[in-house]
């Protein structure tokens, strides 16, 4: 089904890159973070949703769920994220992708009710970059395309949570949670996304992709 959000609602998305090396210890440090960050983020007004993964590939990301944009920007000023965490991160060679984008959600879907994740579960990222004079083009496409992607990816097996959100800054993001990577990976080979969903945006002209990260989720809320 898709999920009855607020009409305000965004997903934001924080991006790191490391040293692949040093995957074992920025895994460490984002667990051992938590200690601290989700009682923080708690305690803020507004969330909905909380995912916290890391990519053996050299990448961390943090996915949230809010509803609204006002709500989502409370993270751009809380000490314990944006001092204390990302401190430690960079002290250990973690470089932050900016800016950090709040995107307006144009449709989602829930197969199952929230609850607590399976240790297996990852986060599928997937983004597109644009010529913000070209939003209405491409936040149109987007919402169009729920048509024949909402029943198609809802039919597959091991699907948890997906948001679809275009931002008038110029990006487009499908992030989902999947209960495995080996039904995330389910994305690359799905007929409707990987060709019909893709080939519109080509043929648009006004989409560069960027590569498709699943991330092994370590926290959430």
């Amino acid at each position: 089904m898709i999920e009855s959000l607020p009409s305000t609602a965004v997903v934001r998305v924080g991006r790191a890159s490391f040293d692949p090396a040093g995957f074992e210890g920025f895994e460490a440090l984002i667990s051992r973070q938590a200690e601290y960050l989700i009682p923080a983020i708690e305690e803020l007004p507004g969330l909905l949703r909380w995912f916290t993964g890391v990519s053996p590939e050299g990448s961390t990301v943090q996915v949230s769920i809010w509803d609204s944009e006002e709500h989502a920007r409370q993270m751009d000023t809380l000490r314990k994220m944006a001092v204390v965490a990302r401190g430690e991160m960079e002290a250990i060679g973690g470089v932050f992708e900016r800016p950090i984008i709040n995107y307006p959600i144009d449709w989602a879907i829930e197969p199952t009710a929230a609850g607590s994740l399976p240790s297996s579960a990852v986060i599928h990222v997937a983004r597109g970059s644009f010529d913000p004079s070209r939003f209405g083009e491409v936040d149109a496409l987007a919402v169009k395309q729920a048509d024949y992607l909402v029943p198609a990816i809802g039919a597959l097996p091991g699907l948890l949570h997906w948001y679809t959100a275009v931002s008038p800054v110029g990006s487009i993001v499908n992030i989902s949670i999947w209960d495995t990577g080996e039904h995330a990976e389910q994305m690359y080979t799905l007929k409707e996304m990987a060709e019909i969903a893709r080939g519109e945006f080509t043929a648009l002209g006004a989409l560069t992709f960027a590569p498709i990260v699943d991330y092994p989720i370590v926290w959430s809320i």
